[in-house]
């Protein structure tokens, strides 16, 4: 019995391999191409959705604030602290260190 040999492949069929290799590169870079411009745009949709979170906690805060002030005062007062001045947003720095105090 004889090995079977298959027909050398021709000129024509060297040049379909590379055209085929060079589709396949094609379309691998485009596919690589949409899927950075996915991760971008996924990234940027995280960063306002950051961004709204950060907003909606400012805005709790400011809240909490403004339900505490009136009857902070109002318990110092009955626990006989007198209070003439309430001061909002205070800002210490000392020594690399920061303090915020939202209501003094």
């Amino acid at each position: 019995m004889q090995p079977v040999t298959s027909p050398a492949p021709t000129l024509d069929d060297i040049l379909r391999l590379f055209q085929e290799t060079d589709r396949k590169f094609q379309e691998t870079d485009r596919q690589f191409k949409e899927t950075d411009l996915k991760f971008k745009e996924t990234a940027l949709a995280i960063k306002a959705v950051n961004t709204s979170i950060g907003k909606l906690g400012n805005r709790l805060g400011e809240f909490v604030e403004e339900a505490v002030r009136p009857s902070a005062v109002r318990l110092f007062r009955e626990c006989g602290i007198d209070v003439h001045e309430v001061q909002q947003n205070i800002v210490a720095k000392r020594d690399g260190e920061s303090l915020e105090l939202d209501l003094l």
